[in-house]
């Protein structure tokens, strides 16, 4: 009897078997390739010149693509100092596609606008050859504003392919019965035995100063936005493809960056901060403001004290005057300063 019950169970471990890596088989088959409208889209708006960033299930590459078919990416060409990338990559292996967008012509024109301010230069100082700074600084500014924007990046999304589908696994049916003699018993059958999920713990409810906080950061971000999202999972670089009051989804690593594993999605109870990297416009203007404020009040006391012996003026009024005048020029200089560098911004904190 122990010799036919052997037997007989041999076909069933056989199945379980299959089973288990039928799954592995429908991850090995790959992605579907995209719709032909999404390749025409695709190939319309794209530029020679263009770098993309290609995610694969295994890499990820800084390249240009020439040539944009229903089987995938050829004429791909790798960035300089990045990974190498196949000439040819096919849809089934793409996981997604980014079109990288630096601020290069950005900072340029910052460039240049704070550089040409180097004509006060020789008229502070009563000299000459105004026009000889102003070109200098210009072209200065235009050279190095580049090379800043140029190294600030984003992403920009311009393909997600959608997650491949596992073939549902029908529950293996195992024979209950196996042939015996007539004189053996029946065996019973076997049953199943299902583990009980536990409920998923609903999140705990907001308050009032909490909402509003979390609309105000929804208003502000963007899918196109790097961001550092403190919690207790860590501290995540990346981005995220939709950004709602519910929580943030589709989050993906920037590699460039250090960062833990993207946890996919998070609810905002998770998180406990956000930070947006971006340029230092606006802090710049407000320190200029600030010092160039302060530093032309002091010069306005002894310009004041000669104008009011004088009778010309009164004292207070040429040192705000001065302090009005150097806060002008603070904030244009700080702004154009502080545009052509970057860094992170707090966005949202939990209150």
């Amino acid at each position: 009897m122990t010799g036919q019950l052997k037997h007989a169970s041999r076909p069933i471990f056989i199945v379980i078997a299959l089973s288990a890596l039928w799954p592995a088989t429908a991850i090995a088959e790959g992605r579907a390739a995209p719709p032909a409208a999404t390749v025409e889209q695709l190939r319309r708006h794209h530029h020679g010149g263009d770098w993309w960033r290609i995610t694969t299930d295994s890499a990820r590459y800084e390249v240009r693509v020439g040539v944009i078919d229903g089987t995938g990416l050829a004429g791909v060409e790798a960035r300089h100092k990045t990974p190498p990338a196949p000439d040819r990559i096919d849809w089934e292996s793409i996981v997604r596609l980014d079109r990288l967008q630096s601020h290069k012509t950005r900072g340029h024109v910052r460039g240049t606008l704070l550089g040409l301010c180097a004509v006060f230069i020789p008229v502070a100082n009563g000299g000459s050859n105004a026009s000889l700074y102003m070109f200098v600084g210009g072209a200065a500014g235009y050279y190095l504003g580049g090379k800043i924007g140029e190294a600030d990046v984003h992403e920009e999304p311009l393909y997600v392919a959608p997650t491949p589908l596992l073939s549902p696994v029908a529950p293996l049916v195992v024979a209950n019965e196996v042939a015996q003699p007539e004189t053996a018993s029946v065996l019973r059958p076997i049953e199943a035995i299902t583990a009980a999920t536990a409920p998923e713990a609903s999140p705990a409810p907001r308050s009032h100063k909490e909402s509003e906080a979390i609309d105000k950061a929804c208003g502000r971000l963007s899918a196109t936005n790097l961001m550092r999202i403190e919690g207790n999972f860590g501290t995540f670089v990346g981005y995220a493809a939709t950004i709602e009051p519910a929580g943030l989804s589709g989050l993906r690593v920037e590699t460039t960056r250090r960062s833990v594993h993207s946890p996919g999605s998070l609810d905002w109870n998770r998180v406990d901060r956000i930070e947006v990297h971006g340029n230092n416009a606006g802090r710049g203007a407000a320190r200029g403001a600030i010092w160039f404020g302060a530093l032309g009040g002091l010069l306005g006391f002894p310009i004041g004290a000669v104008a009011s012996d004088g009778g010309n003026a009164s004292m207070a009024g040429v040192v705000a005057a001065c302090a009005a005048t150097g806060a002008g020029i603070g904030m244009v200089l700080g702004g154009a300063g502080g545009a052509m560098t970057s860094g992170w911004h707090k966005v949202y904190e939990r209150p």
